[in-house]
């Protein structure tokens, strides 16, 4: 009887093994943060290639938007600085 028992439970611990790796397999995961300034802008910003890896080349991400329409004709004057380390 506890061989019986001790591999039901092995079965079960592998079937909820499978079953959460399945879940969280398929979650979609984005680094981009949004903020609200002034309370009518959202900011989205990120990196363009997520993960950021370290010694890849990589961009930032930044998307403004006004009342969810977004905002043309800041690639001129919008300025940004990614910061990273000491």
């Amino acid at each position: 009887m506890n061989q019986f028992v001790s591999r039901i439970r092995i079965v079960l611990s592998a079937v909820a093994l499978i079953f959460g790796f399945s879940v969280l397999g398929s979650a979609t995961v984005s680094a981009h943060e949004t903020r609200v300034v002034l309370t009518d802008y959202s900011f989205v910003v990120g990196f363009v290639n997520e993960p950021a890896i370290s010694g890849d080349t990589n961009g930032i991400f930044i998307e403004v938007t006004k009342a969810d329409v977004p905002v043309e004709g800041l690639a001129d004057t919008l300025q940004s600085r990614v910061i990273f380390g000491d």
